[in-house]
């Protein structure tokens, strides 16, 4: 039996993924494992039961029973299913935001709150920007819009008070907070520029060629912020908070 709390807390993608593997084969040999996160992605791919805990056990189950329980209800906890003999609309299917956020609500006590922290606009941020508008550029890309893509999603104005009120949050607030990203080397920005899943969506639509040449600028554009520290770069992030 092993208990794990948070095993990929502060981890680089490259290394959470190496965890995720270990844990994984310690699965198929049969140890238990008791694992902790605040990650939902990482409870159900990890997990064959998940608990949501919020001071107190709010509810428990396998994965794909809680996705069904969770997502079965609006923003304000009413089965949106037409009851029976009524004819059923059509419905457009709630995105995967308004999933997360409707289920992180859901579980919280009345007047809980909930805090998010999301990047900013493309130009607060150029260690994600530049690679995105290089391997656009490569492409000839021409969507999604780089401001809607990726990490970038939640970063313009409106977007994420919006999310919070979409899915019945109230007493929202956004705040802008300066940030810094900093690696000890070029070498080793490179090396965690290479693991969000946003950039390795756009580098798989790029043939082998098109992507070396995009590594080898992404390299050059990100050389302009080292210095005798290391990479430094600044950073712009969004921190947003609403009351259920």
């Amino acid at each position: 039996m092993l208990f794990l709390d948070e095993p990929t807390s502060g981890l680089n993608p490259v290394t959470t993924r190496d965890v995720h593997e270990l844990i994984a084969e310690l699965r198929r040999s049969g140890v238990t494992i008791f694992l902790t996160t605040h990650r939902l992605e990482e409870a159900e791919r990890l997990c064959d039961r998940v608990a949501i805990l919020n001071t107190t056990l709010r509810t428990i189950g396998r994965p794909a029973e809680l996705r069904d329980r969770l997502f079965g209800q609006d923003a304000h906890g009413q089965d949106p299913r037409p009851p029976p003999g009524a004819r059923p609309r059509l419905r457009r299917p709630p995105s995967r935001r308004r999933q997360a956020l409707t289920s992180i609500r859901r579980v919280l006590k009345p007047g809980g709150r909930f805090a998010a922290v999301v990047f900013s606009a493309p130009g607060r941020c150029p260690y994600l920007s530049l690679p995105h508008a290089i391997v656009f550029r490569i492409g000839r890309f021409t969507s999604p819009a780089p401001e809607r893509f990726g990490e970038f999603r939640l970063g313009a104005p409106g977007v994420l008070q919006d999310a919070f009120g979409t899915a019945g949050f109230r007493e929202i607030s956004v705040h802008a907070v300066p940030a810094r990203r900093r690696f000890p080397s070029l070498a080793e920005a490179m090396q965690y520029a290479r693991g969000p899943p946003p950039l390795r969506e756009l580098m798989a639509r790029l043939s082998r060629a098109d992507q070396e040449q995009a590594w080898a600028e992404i390299e050059r554009a990100l050389a302009q912020f080292v210095g005798p520290q290391g990479y430094d770069s600044p950073c712009e992030l969004l921190i947003g908070v609403g009351t259920k």
